[in-house]
């Protein structure tokens, strides 16, 4: 596991029972590798017509609230900000409310390192999941 992982996964191991766990990290940087990295991956990967949307760019990522990431986690994305960009699939029929708040969890410890952990990301997800898209 690279050294920023390491970090990242020690910080929420110390955090409260609320946050993300050290096995939930440990799933949600499966989850991310199996089914993200393939765009998102900083190098590797196949990206999107040469372009790699970055997690640690994504204003989502660093926000107060995790309520964004997980809508765009479920539902993807149908149109792009740009055309550069492409479209992302939406999970929310692959994925239930704890591997997503597992997932969102790993991605805000890695990619927003310097961001406070994200609280009750479970019952957010299925806040999320119910709302009209």
């Amino acid at each position: 596991m690279p050294r920023r992982c390491a970090r990242a996964a020690q910080r929420a191991a110390g955090t409260n029972a609320d946050a993300l766990t050290a096995a939930g990290f440990q799933n949600g940087r499966r989850m991310f590798e199996a089914a993200c990295a393939v765009c998102h991956a900083e190098s590797g990967g196949v990206g999107h017509l040469g372009v790699r949307p970055l997690m640690g760019l994504n204003t989502s990522v660093s926000q107060a609230s995790p309520e964004n990431l997980l809508r765009v986690m479920m539902h993807g994305i149908d149109q792009p900000a740009t055309e550069g960009l492409g479209y992302m699939p939406g999970f929310k029929d692959s994925f239930d409310d704890q591997q997503l708040a597992e997932l969102a969890g790993y991605i805000r410890a890695r990619y927003a390192p310097g961001q406070p952990a994200w609280h009750d990301l479970a019952a957010t997800a299925a806040r999320v999941r119910e709302a009209v898209h």
